[in-house]
């Protein structure tokens, strides 16, 4: 039986699955963050408070920067986990909008943005 990539835990660019949602999530604990949605395109998003709390990462609205108009969300740790590997997709053009689309909440723009802001700080 053939394992995807978020089962392996490794995404094709060799960043681990397993470790960034530790590192993500102990700092989380530590300290909610106020991180912006990432576009392509260059244009401004929206700004968002992220937390972990309850065993998952819950998204709030911001406090300091604007703008922030975000309902109440929480990302577990499996759609944080199922999510990962098209970043890397995503962030090099090569992922067909309709696969990072979601059915629902909308959690994927803000798991990109998590995942940017780790890895460039």
């Amino acid at each position: 039986m053939e394992k995807n990539e978020h089962e392996v835990g490794t995404a094709e660019n060799g960043v681990n699955v397993d470790s960034m949602w530790n590192c993500i999530t102990s700092s989380l604990t530590q300290q909610p963050i106020e991180i912006e949605t990432v576009h392509l395109d260059g244009s401004n998003g929206v700004w968002f408070l992220a937390s972990f709390r309850q065993n998952g990462i819950l998204i709030d609205q911001a406090v300091v920067h604007q703008p922030s108009n975000v309902n109440h969300l929480r990302i577990s740790e499996v759609e944080f986990k199922k999510r990962f590997p098209d970043y890397f997709s995503w962030r090099n053009g090569t992922c067909p909008r309709n696969k990072i689309r979601d059915t629902g909440q909308h959690s994927s723009s803000y798991i990109f943005a998590i995942i940017e802001y780790f890895l460039n700080r």
